[in-house]
């Protein structure tokens, strides 16, 4: 073989070589592209997620503050009951009716009157057995 023919023959297998190096670059950069455009698609994703965490995190934060009024109310209640018994120990809503708790206490006419009203209210709100959700 003479040099010519060596050369172009290794020319040629450069020129494959090289040829293959850059499908395989071109190969890589659109995976790249696509990557990139994934990611791209992904923090997108993220984003409208993040906005839908801090919108239930308002939501939350909302309801936690409407317990605590509704608890806040219920201490004032029961601060206006404590107050009345003292006031009032011969009372007739505080007569014995000869309902008791589960525990054994008497339950007076106040709490026959407190446990329909919460009963009623639980009712309206969707609570099907409203019992279960109150003392006894």
């Amino acid at each position: 073989m003479s040099d010519g023919m060596y050369e172009l023959g290794a020319w040629r297998a450069a020129q494959a070589t090289a040829a293959k190096n850059a499908q395989a670059a071109y190969d890589l950069l659109a995976s790249l592209n696509q990557a990139n455009a994934n990611i791209d698609h992904l923090n997108g994703v993220v984003r409208d997620q993040a906005a839908v965490i801090a919108e239930l995190r308002a939501r939350i934060a909302a309801l936690c503050t409407d317990v605590a009024v509704q608890a806040a109310d219920a201490a004032g209640s029961r601060a206006v009951i404590k107050a009345f018994k003292e006031a009032h120990p011969n009372s007739p809503l505080l007569v014995d009716t000869g309902k008791r708790f589960a525990d054994g206490d008497a339950k007076t006419r106040v709490t026959l009157v407190y446990e329909q009203g919460f009963d009623a209210a639980a009712r309206q709100l969707g609570i099907v057995n409203p019992e279960q959700h109150r003392e006894d």
